[in-house]
């Protein structure tokens, strides 16, 4: 093979390399722009659902605080009102105490007054009695009858007879019996009104129990509300976490994909570029050979116009077997056209070439 020859094929070999090589990296670019695209939409998507389960759960947080916060307002202004109407009950049921009290008070007074009233007057008509005339003490079976009068006061009893004492003296008692009859009404009514005042005070404890126990089931409510929020937040939390354990787990496989779909490509790479070097190589050899054989029968021709038949047999470029050379070999000894050493040199060189 002659130098230009060789220069040749070493342009072909490159040439053949260098444009595989191209078309390879540029299909291996195309398929990892591919793969960072899908990759980008990907994170593009999750990045849209977290925000938008993020808003939903920021929105329901403070949609629960204004509830809540209203709620509190709401409870603060009914507990105020409470004790206001409370403190203002207290009150009220403190001065009808102290005016029952009073009352009370003034009725004792009265009827005492009365009663001492009475009985100032009953022991001024008594001493008005005494001091007057009265008849002896006597006895008589006539139609009067007698009359006894005992005194209330001082301890004395005075026995005086007569139709007009005795009736002086039943006035008098008639007198002090309404005045009794006065004092047990009023002891009456003040015993009722106390009654009354008992009932008031006990049905005020009631409506006092009942807006505890009002007030308690509105605790146990913002209680409830409150567990609510705290649930709803670790709710937000939990499901924040788990986005990111999912925007976690999805970059991960987003990229253990890109790895493997990286090497998967270079693998691919790899084996198309052995392929290739392999084929160009069996192309470059079947050039080679068949140069080789070109050159081969470009010179044998050229030698056969040249050589003698002495010198086509020393030639290795012929086609024909050792023996037919062998044959040629004896048939030009015994024409006498090559001399005994050219015989025996020739032979043994024919000899010792190999078989093909």
């Amino acid at each position: 093979m002659s130098r230009s020859d060789a220069e040749a094929l070493a342009a072909a070999k490159a040439r053949a390399e260098t444009k595989p090589a191209k078309a390879i990296a540029s299909e291996d670019d195309d398929r990892l722009s591919k793969m960072l695209a899908q990759a980008k939409q990907v994170e593009a998507e999750r990045k849209a659902k977290e925000a938008a389960e993020r808003s939903a759960i920021e929105s329901a947080r403070k949609a629960l605080e204004a509830k809540l916060l209203a709620q509190q307002q709401a409870d603060a202004a009914a507990r105020k009102q409470l004790m206001a109407d409370l403190d203002a009950e207290r009150q009220a049921r403190q001065r009808a105490e102290m005016d029952l009290q009073r009352e009370s008070r003034a009725q004792a007074d009265a009827v005492r007054k009365a009663r001492e009233e009475a009985e100032r007057k009953a022991k001024a008509t008594r001493t008005a009695q005494s001091g007057g005339t009265s008849a002896p003490e006597t006895k008589s079976a006539g139609s009067g009858g007698l009359f006894k009068w005992y005194g209330l006061g001082g301890g004395s009893s005075t026995k005086v007879e007569g139709p007009a004492s005795g009736m002086a003296q039943a006035m008098q008692v008639a007198k002090v019996d309404t005045s009794a009859q006065d004092a047990a009404q009023a002891a009456a009514d003040e015993e009722r009104r106390r009654q009354a005042e008992v009932l008031r005070l006990t049905r005020a404890q009631e409506t006092a129990a009942r807006e505890q126990a009002r007030l308690q089931a509105e605790a146990m409510k913002q209680q409830k509300v409150e567990a609510e929020r705290m649930a709803l937040e670790q709710a937000r939390l939990e499901a924040e976490r788990k986005a990111e354990a999912d925007r976690l787990a999805m970059e991960a496989s987003a990229e253990e994909l890109r790895r493997a779909a990286l090497a998967k490509a270079d693998a691919e790479k790899e084996a198309r570029e052995h392929a290739e070097a392999k084929e160009e190589l069996a192309k470059m050899e079947r050039a080679r050979a068949e140069k080789v054989r070109e050159a081969a029968r470009s010179e044998a021709s050229a030698f056969n116009q040249r050589a003698t038949a002495y010198d086509r047999l020393a030639s290795p470029v012929t086609k024909k077997s050792k023996r037919d050379r062998l044959k040629e070999l004896l048939e030009l000894y015994k024409g006498d056209k090559i001399t005994p050493k050219e015989y025996h040199r020739m032979r043994s060189k024919i000899l010792s070439e190999p078989e093909f």
